[in-house]
Parts: structure tokens; sequence; C-alpha cells
């Protein structure tokens, strides 16, 4: 087995949710605990993602390295993941879980397939992954997923997307530990 260089992560269910067309919302603080810890290891980090037709690679791009996983200070994806480093269905000309899209993201990384580990909720993906000589792991999705993305009445912050699932991951540590952070 390859020694893993770079860490690719799905974006959607994976580091959070997409709410609507443009806009994730990470998982709190999970995702940045994740993140951090990863990046702590020495890995580069990395995303591969399918995006729909009505969304550009600059759009999904954005999407991803602007979504907010803390607010005090502001802390972004993008202070993990390079924007150069987020590969889309786009770019590759490939849906996951096709193989190539897997192969095109370690080549634009300089790497070879077993030099990267593939990180998604997504079984099937994760089976493409390792189809593509990837190392692969199924990442669960926090909970609270079973609750709609329904509105609550109004933003409270610009980074607040009003969505009752992003109150809830606010409030995550609750049920991950009870304890808030530091």
């Amino acid at each position: 087995m390859d020694m893993i260089k770079a860490v690719f992560f799905d974006a959607r269910d994976t580091l959070g949710e997409v709410d609507s067309p443009g806009h994730l919302v990470p998982y709190r603080p999970t995702t940045e605990k994740l993140l951090t810890s990863m990046k702590e290891l020495g890995l580069r980090l990395a995303c591969i993602t399918n995006l729909p037709d009505t969304l550009t690679s600059e759009q999904g791009k954005q999407m991803i390295t602007g979504a907010v996983l803390s607010d005090a200070p502001v802390r972004t994806i993008g202070e993990f993941i390079a924007a150069d480093d987020i590969i889309t269905n786009h770019d590759a000309g490939a849906n996951k879980p096709d193989a190539r899209i897997y192969t095109f993201a370690a080549r634009k990384l300089g790497l070879q397939p077993g030099e990267c580990l593939f990180l998604g909720e997504n079984l099937i993906e994760v089976l493409g992954a390792r189809a593509a000589g990837f190392q692969a792991e199924l990442k669960p999705c926090p909970p609270g997923r079973e609750f709609l993305p329904a509105p609550l009445g109004g933003k409270k912050s610009p980074t607040d997307s009003g969505r009752a699932f992003e109150a809830f991951f606010d409030d995550e540590w609750i049920v991950l530990d009870g304890t808030p952070e530091a």
C-alpha cells in the first residue's frame, strides 16, 4: 500500500449540505475538525465533486472554498482546500463514480492514484475511487440529515442560510459530546 500524500473529499453530504444551488453549508464543527486534523497530518487536501450543468466549475469551486466553517473568526473551507485542488466533473469530463474523474484528479496533483485517499459518504463513489486505484473510505454523515431544510424565517447573519438544518449544525457539538467549543 502506498503512502497517502493527498486526501480528496466529496463535497455534498460529506463536508456539508447543499441547501440551494451554489451554497454549501458545512457540518459544524465536525468538518472543521476533520480538515484541521488531516492538515496537521501533513496531507494535501483536495476535493472531487459532481456539479449540476447549471453550475460552472468556477461557481462550484467558489461554493466550496467560500463555505463558512466558523464565525469568530470567520474560517472557510478555502483555508484548507485551494480552489486549484478542487476537481469537478466538468473539468474531468466524467462524473463520479467513473474511474476517469479520480485518475484525472490524481494526475492534476502530480500523484499516483495509490497515493490518494478519497473520503465520501456515497458507497458507490467510494467503490469507484477504489476501482481507479485510490485508497478510499466511507465517511458517515453527522446526525441531523433527517431534518428537512425548511426555512426558519430569516437569516441570523450574512453567512447563515436561515435553514433549519444549518441551525442544527451550529449546535451539533451538543449532540456529539455535550460540551461547547472553547
